[in-house]
């Protein structure tokens, strides 16, 4: 996966800021984080090779306010898969697996994973279940590719900026590009180097709803393989079966 930023002219500091900052005004166009999604989502649909952007994707290290999928990967669109635990058995039987080898790899014991799991898997189609010379064998019926070469994960603030950059950092466990999104007039030095230092890129979004890097960093693997994979599978569904929730909204 190639950056898909890449850095604005030189920012011209309007000052330092702590964490909420001096009194400075905020427009009216961003009352709310929400009011940042729709700018920030035309800006990642912008980018080189971006090919689907997902609202409010937990991959178990918080909730991204906005996850884009880049270079999609599927030969033919498909579904997304149910939960985690349908991600990694459909991967892990992607070849074939053993009832064995399920069994012992089982993260809450056979009796769960095959009630809440492999039973619906096989219901649905998705999984087969054979004898292969004595032994029990399952098999995916479906691709089990990932949908996405890359995925670019963003976190929305309005003032709190250093809560933003470690929520933002977190993401680096399932996302390969991380940035956290700002108001112009709340993006100083002190953000930039904060986010320096914990391989953060800062996007600036204009009043007028225009976005500039301000800062950007290189494409790294995610930390957490796993996570990866239920963040890219989280994305294709928030494409395909849209939620009620949005980017930026409170948790409730």
């Amino acid at each position: 996966m190639g950056a898909i930023a890449m850095p604005a002219p030189p920012l011209t500091v309007k000052g330092m800021c702590g964490d909420t900052g001096p009194a400075l005004r905020l427009s009216d166009a961003f009352v709310a984080e929400a009011d940042l999604a729709a700018p920030v989502r035309r800006w990642l649909m912008g980018q080189p090779g971006v090919a689907s952007v997902g609202e409010e994707i937990d991959a178990g290290s918080g909730v991204a306010d906005l996850v884009a999928g880049v270079d999609a990967l599927l030969a033919r669109p498909r579904a997304a898969f149910g939960d985690a635990l349908a991600t990694w058995v459909l991967g892990r039987a992607e070849q074939g697996v053993s009832e064995e080898d399920l069994r012992g790899w089982a993260p809450y014991g056979w009796r769960s994973l095959q009630r809440r799991t492999v039973a619906p898997l096989l219901a649905e189609g998705l999984l087969s279940r054979s004898l292969i010379d004595g032994v029990v064998t399952y098999r995916a019926m479906v691709d089990t590719s990932d949908p996405y070469g890359g995925l670019v994960a963003v976190e929305l603030k309005l003032s709190a900026w250093r809560r933003a950059i470690a929520q933002a950092g977190r993401y680096r466990l399932f996302a390969e590009q991380c940035f956290v999104a700002l108001p112009d007039s709340r993006v100083a030095s002190a953000v930039i180097g904060e986010a320096a230092r914990n391989r953060v890129g800062v996007l600036a979004v204009e009043n007028d709803g225009s976005v500039r890097v301000v800062h950007t960093v290189a494409p790294a693997a995610a930390v957490q393989p796993h996570r990866r994979r239920w963040a890219a599978e989280q994305v294709l569904r928030s494409v395909t079966t849209p939620g009620a929730r949005r980017a930026g909204s409170p948790i409730v």
